[in-house]
């Protein structure tokens, strides 16, 4: 598949892929044309965890494997307050 032919979609925190490829192939010969056709799509839909960051999600495609990185945004750090003693 290339790049064209994939969708990536964030709706809230679902991740969405869609991908459609379609081929096509012909032979030519004296006695006969052969022509065929092979097509398919497929859709996956994946709940994020909460603590994502829907703004640096990225994809990229490489001989044919597509790759989704989410990224974790780091939770911070509980900070104590110090309870004073009034007189």
């Amino acid at each position: 598949m290339t790049p064209d032919e994939i969708s990536i979609e964030l709706a809230g925190d679902v991740l969405t892929i869609r991908g459609h490829h379609e081929e096509t192939s012909e032979e030519k010969d004296k006695r006969y044309i052969r022509r065929e056709r092979r097509s398919g799509s497929f859709a996956r839909s994946i709940a994020l965890p909460a603590g994502t960051d829907p703004e640096a999600i990225e994809a990229s495609c490489k001989d044919g494997v597509l790759s989704v990185r989410v990224p974790h945004v780091a939770k911070p750090e509980p900070k104590r307050i110090d309870v004073k003693s009034e007189g």
